[in-house]
């Protein structure tokens, strides 16, 4: 049994907020410094071993479960070493230790700390403080990236944020707040030319006020 001051929660918070933070500077167009390398290097070596320790040590799990965990946890490991892509083996990890975890918690620290790390990037390009890509395709509209490496990974971050808002406010949306979300969906395709995400903003929004609608209804019978 565990009996120091930091439980499996606490240690799940700070490993995901720490590899939010490390995987948000990989997409932008930040130059390679000390500090983006030691994100990077804390970022997996904070997922790798804080995931690891809470499973096995602050968990909880029947002996059958731990094996099963293993071999879960093996074969990604095995795949990441064939392909080098950390995602393989760093996204299972923070899936099989978030037993116990308060996703609305987690969905709040993304939603804030993103929000943040976006505005600053974005601030940072167009205040010419870092690079501000721009892609001119032959066949398409110019696309703006405002910091990150490319604008489908700008609108992807976008798309991110305004779901996690409308998970957070669900109970409590307003007509408002949705023409807004539509607004920064229009705004952000227009910036990224991103097709997929801006069809995936409207689909969500349109299934958020259906289901707002449905709910509303039989509440009044």
């Amino acid at each position: 049994m565990w009996h120091y001051p930091i439980s499996g929660r606490e240690l799940y918070r700070v490993v995901f907020i720490i590899a939010l933070i490390q995987s948000f500077l990989d997409t932008t167009t930040l130059p390679p410094s000390i500090i983006t390398k030691f994100f990077h290097l804390l970022g997996v070596g904070s997922v790798v071993f804080g995931m690891v320790f809470k499973i096995y040590v602050l968990d909880e799990w029947r002996p059958l479960q731990y094996v099963l965990i293993t071999l879960i946890l093996g074969a990604f490991a095995i795949s990441f070493l064939k392909t080098g892509l950390g995602g393989i083996l760093l996204y299972p990890l923070l899936v099989l230790g978030a037993k116990g975890i308060n996703f609305n918690l987690v969905i709040k620290d993304f939603f804030r700390i993103s929000l943040v790390a976006l505005s600053i990037v974005m601030a940072l390009a167009m205040l010419g403080g870092i690079t501000n890509l721009v892609y001119h395709p032959i066949d398409r509209a110019t696309r703006y990236s405002l910091g990150i490496t490319y604008p489908t990974d700008l609108a992807a971050h976008s798309l991110l944020l305004l779901l996690s808002y409308y998970y957070l406010r669900y109970r409590r949306i307003r007509v408002v707040e949705l023409i807004a979300g539509l607004l920064i969906g229009i705004l952000v395709y227009k910036l990224t030319d991103a097709r997929l995400d801006f069809v995936a903003t409207i689909l969500a929004i349109g299934l958020i006020a259906a289901s707002q609608w449905m709910v509303k209804k039989s509440a009044f019978g």
